[in-house]
């Protein structure tokens, strides 16, 4: 059985994403070119190790200090997958989706949409009008993304684009 919290800081520990597995190989990978989405070729392979899930961790911990969410699915008591929105508005009514992960054993079995939907949620109890995602290439991240309606960000973040300049930055209206 998979349960899903909205943790609070004293709950996110360095140690909460130990075991997760961040592991995606990377064939084929979207791009824009002159506001027009496109498709290349493109083979890489990331892994996190416990340095980076650690790293991740605080992050997050962070972002929920300030007020902002962490939703993980948890399965036996270990986190599956997550999801953290940041509480800091910009562009007139848009919430940036900072991460949103599921390990690589439990993919494909609706923990992602479920995660973006109860971020979602806490976005419009936060009076957010938008998500704004900055969302890996990869096509087949780009796929679960337009499956949960997101289309290319009207307003760009710069700041946001200047540290994963080849992420597509979409946006998803809250209604």
């Amino acid at each position: 059985m998979i349960i899903y919290q909205n943790l609070k800081p004293k709950k996110i520990h360095e140690d909460l994403l130990d075991g997760f597995i961040r592991n995606q190989t990377t064939y084929r990978v979207k791009y824009l070119e002159d506001g027009v989405l496109k498709e290349k070729e493109d083979q890489f392979t990331e892994n996190w190790n416990q340095s980076r899930l650690r790293e991740i961790s605080n992050g997050m911990k962070n972002i929920v200090l300030k007020g902002g969410k962490l939703i993980v699915a948890k399965k036996k008591g270990k986190v599956i997958g997550f999801a953290c929105l940041e509480n800091e508005m910009f562009n007139d009514g848009y919430l940036n989706l900072d991460i949103i992960q599921v390990s690589k054993p439990y993919r494909r079995q609706g923990i992602g949409k479920q995660l973006f939907l109860l971020i979602e949620k806490e976005a419009k109890k936060l009076k957010a009008k938008k998500l704004y995602i900055s969302g890996h290439p990869n096509i087949h991240t780009q796929a679960f993304y337009k499956k949960m309606g997101c289309v290319l960000a009207k307003q760009i973040n710069q700041e946001l684009y200047e540290n994963e300049p080849l992420d597509i930055h979409l946006e998803k209206e809250l209604k």
